[in-house]
C-alpha cells in the first residue's frame, strides 16, 4: 500500500510590522472573517511540502499526530478539525486524492504525539486502503 508522510504547521504567522500567530483550531477558525480564513489556507498550502504520487489514491485514511509546544492541555478535536480541512484541500490540489469526501477519505484520526518546544508541528500520514 502506498503512503504519504509530511509535516504541517500548528499555526501560521502573518504581518510584517507586528507579526501575529494564527493557531489553527476551531476556537479561532469560527471567529475569522472569510477572507482571512482563505488567506491562511493559501499560506498553509505554500508552507507545506506534499510528496507527489503518479496516480491519486482511490481510498485512504489520514492520521494527524500533534506535537505541541508546551504541556498545556488541548482539545484534539479543535486542532484536528481545521488542520484536517486545510490539509485535505491541499491534498486534492496536489493530486494525492481526487476529492476529500467520504468515498475517498474513509477515516480521519487525531493523536497526541507529545511535546516539542523547538519544532511544534503536526505529522500527517496518508495511507492507501482497499
Amino acid at each position: 500500500m502506498r503512503q504519504v508522510r509530511f509535516s504541517v504547521p500548528l499555526y501560521l504567522t502573518r504581518g510584517k510590522r507586528k507579526p501575529k500567530n494564527f493557531w489553527l483550531n476551531m476556537n479561532n477558525y469560527r471567529n475569522w472573517q472569510s477572507h482571512l480564513s482563505n488567506d491562511l489556507k493559501i499560506q498553509f498550502k505554500e508552507e507545506i511540502n506534499i510528496p507527489e504520487l503518479d496516480t491519486p489514491l482511490v481510498a485512504c485514511k489520514i492520521t494527524f499526530v500533534f506535537y505541541y509546544p508546551s504541556a498545556a492541555r488541548r482539545d484534539l478535536d479543535n486542532t484536528t478539525a481545521v488542520t484536517a480541512k486545510f490539509t485535505q484541500d491541499a491534498l486534492v490540489e496536489a493530486g494525492v486524492i481526487k476529492d476529500d469526501d467520504y468515498t475517498i477519505v474513509r477515516s480521519i484520526t487525531g493523536k497526541y504525539g507529545g511535546m516539542d518546544k523547538q519544532n511544534p508541528r503536526c505529522e500527517v500520514i496518508v495511507e492507501e486502503i482497499k
